[in-house]
């Protein structure tokens, strides 16, 4: 069905390259009226030029920008020269009726109401990040882990759908609480690399031995000062507002 409706569309879209179509019969100087870019790379190259000359001149209108290119572009100095004075009168009048009306000032101020209401749900996002943090914080200080070898061997052994089966979550925090708490050695920094149910039993164990071995011998337990716990990060659309593209972002 797919194939049959494109077929449809595919042939609307040839119409024009009959011998009887549109291309075919058209004149070059027709042809290079119609002619268009393949790409949009000159639109970009202004966007871009905007941004550089917005930094050098903040305050300046996006009236007054295209005014400015608009009147390189366009030959307009010489244009000018040739009107009566009357006429330029006549265009000083309309430009003082434009600047008085007060768009621009509306939309400065419609901008910076945006930009107050993206700072203000920006503070709100990092608000609500650093408290969702702060409870998992909590919650992992509250977890009881499992620091003996026959009570981990033990649940472990609980068949799936059993009660008290130790399901990948719990060994996912597990993990993290012999990071934060134990012996982060043996733990790899990535949760990417902790592996699937049975890679992480096997990490669970190994953190248990050493944090008993290290209790044994009087050492201090929960991560040195060098590393760095680096949990999977999600990056979202918002966070990506703010950037122009993912590598200014990561950067």
């Amino acid at each position: 069905m797919l194939l049959e409706g494109a077929k449809v569309v595919w042939i609307q879209f040839t119409s024009e390259f009959r011998s009887d179509g549109a291309l075919r019969n058209a004149t070059p100087e027709q042809i290079e009226n119609a002619f268009m870019e393949a790409t949009n790379d000159l639109c970009e190259h202004d966007f871009g030029v905007f941004r550089q000359f917005s930094r050098v001149c903040p305050t300046i209108s996006l009236v007054q920008y295209n005014a400015r290119k608009m009147y390189q572009a366009n030959r307009t100095s010489g244009y000018l020269r040739s009107l009566s004075p009357a006429m330029r009168k006549f265009l000083r009048k309309i430009t003082r009726e434009q600047d008085s009306s007060g768009a621009v000032r509306a939309v400065k101020i419609k901008m910076a109401k945006h930009r107050q209401d993206v700072a203000q749900a920006n503070i709100k996002k990092d608000t609500e990040k650093r408290a969702k943090a702060q409870a998992a914080a909590d919650e992992l200080a509250r977890h009881q882990p499992f620091l003996t070898l026959t009570e981990f061997d033990f649940v472990c052994s609980i068949p799936p759908r059993g009660q008290g089966y130790l399901s990948v979550e719990l060994l996912t925090k597990e993990l993290k609480w012999h990071w934060e708490f134990g012996i982060s050695e043996c733990i790899p920094k990535q949760m990417s690399q902790w592996g699937n149910r049975s890679d992480k039993i096997t990490l669970v164990r190994v953190a248990i031995e050493r944090y008993l071995a290290l209790k044994e011998s009087g050492g201090t337990t929960g991560p040195s000062d060098e590393d760095n716990y680096e949990p999977e990060k999600e990056v979202t659309v918002e966070d990506l507002e703010e950037y122009d593209s993912e590598e200014e972002y990561y950067s």
